[in-house]
């Protein structure tokens, strides 16, 4: 089988958590501290402005409750393709806040988000970048899938108010299976943050200072991400030729997203001419036992936002023509020429 997606696990990771064990210090502490420095570094940005956490989610979360009072009275822009939880958590904000949400369209090419006004949260879908420099009051950009994404000569993530990453098992480096970080670019942002996720409790007044939460990160979870992190360049890097050599076997057959920065692809997700012609080649993958998933659909075909009246047709063109392919560090060439004739032949057996 070919996964769609797998970490590279060596023995680092196991001697990592397996001494972490054995020292007895499970819950938050150095470990943890030592992640995040070094993603900080890997960042380059200062290790004050980087909180870990329990999960990607738990960021989104954290980055919300900060900017609460902010928000009060506004609209929220949010793309229409992209995983939930990114508008599940602006919509956690309490109700009297009267904080709304606008999905907007997908650019065609890009398949981010179209400039527009008001107060944004951007995704940089599968790993590739806003163009950032044409927007403003971006209050969350959501990383999650962009762990070593690039725009500008500056790593994706950092050009929100706050940026959000996840470590899941099948981002570009895990942190044990679940795991996140948030970003703050302002300093009085990170030492909430910090107290946020630990239940809101000041250990220097032994008090609770808010309404907090349990989004710490385990140190088991970061001393697996710290030997991840140690291989991190040569996993984008393979990532990057794994998506450059789909692009040379199947780029006459399918459209790729169009490239903003240097983009360390998630997954590689490519778009058919049809849904007829996706579904095929969906199926022809599925009998040699080979994984693909397809886009996130349209944030408003969910039953909980299926009320909304937002119609994005970029959005609905991706979600009905796109499939997402193999991507992760260890994949050989073969399978991915493999991967590739699939979907050649199925191209060749459809017309329409």
């Amino acid at each position: 089988m070919i996964p769609l997606s797998s970490p590279l696990i060596s023995n680092e990771e196991i001697k990592n958590v397996t001494d972490t064990i054995r020292r007895g210090s499970l819950s938050q502490g150095n470990q943890v501290a030592e992640f995040e420095r070094a993603t900080a570094k890997f960042l380059g940005v200062d290790s004050s402005s980087v909180i870990a956490v329990s999960s990607g989610t738990a960021a989104l979360s954290l980055a919300t409750s900060i900017l609460e009072p902010k928000l009060e009275f506004q609209v929220m822009h949010v793309p229409a393709i992209t995983f939930i939880a990114t508008i599940n958590s602006i919509l956690s904000i309490d109700k009297e806040a009267d904080v709304s949400v606008k999905i907007e369209d997908i650019e065609p090419d890009t398949w981010n988000m179209y400039p527009c006004p008001g107060y944004k949260v951007t995704v940089d879908l599968y790993g590739n970048s806003n163009q950032y420099k044409y927007l403003d009051n971006v209050v969350i950009e959501d990383a999650a899938e962009a762990f070593g994404s690039e725009y500008d000569g500056k790593k994706c993530g950092t050009f929100g108010d706050f940026g959000v990453f996840s470590f899941f098992e099948n981002k570009t480096i895990t942190t044990g299976g679940e795991g996140g970080l948030l970003y703050c670019k302002n300093k009085e942002d990170a030492d909430k943050a910090r107290l946020l996720r630990q239940q809101g409790k000041d250990y220097a007044m032994e008090l609770h200072k808010y309404r907090g939460y349990n989004y710490r990160m385990t140190e088991m979870q970061a001393a697996f991400g710290l030997a991840q992190l140690k291989r991190v360049n040569l996993i984008i890097e393979a990532k990057r030729h794994i998506h450059a050599l789909y692009k040379d076997l199947i780029g006459d057959s399918v459209t790729f997203q169009r490239e903003i920065g240097k983009q360390c692809p998630w997954l590689t997700c490519v778009k058919f001419t049809s849904k007829y012609k996706r579904d095929k080649a969906k199926e022809k993958l599925k009998e040699a036992n080979i994984q693909s998933r397809l886009p996130f659909a349209p944030l408003y075909y969910n039953p909980p936002y299926q009320s909304d009246k937002s119609y994005c047709p970029a959005a609905e063109v991706l979600y009905n023509g796109g499939l997402c392919l193999p991507n992760f560090s260890a994949m050989t060439d073969d399978q991915v020429r493999q991967v590739c004739r699939i979907i050649k032949t199925s191209e060749e057996e459809t017309k329409y």
